[in-house]
């Protein structure tokens, strides 16, 4: 419960995690990945946001929830 995985990242790829209140918490350049995985175990419970930009600023983004 304390890491997330991301696959398929793009190169140059940022991945931000947001809070529920809109404050960044983490902050991700993947360079040359394409998997990464995210230690959360530091970050308080709540509610959270991974949005995922590439450098063409095509975005998603997963809500997830830290118990």
């Amino acid at each position: 419960k304390d890491d997330i995985f991301v696959e398929g990242i793009r190169e140059n790829s940022k991945i931000v995690i947001i809070n529920i209140s809109g404050k960044i918490e983490k902050m991700v350049d993947s360079k040359n990945i394409h998997n990464a995985t995210i230690s959360v175990g530091d970050l308080p419970s709540g509610i959270y946001v991974i949005y995922l930009q590439n450098e063409n600023f095509k975005s998603s983004s997963v809500k997830f929830i830290k118990e």
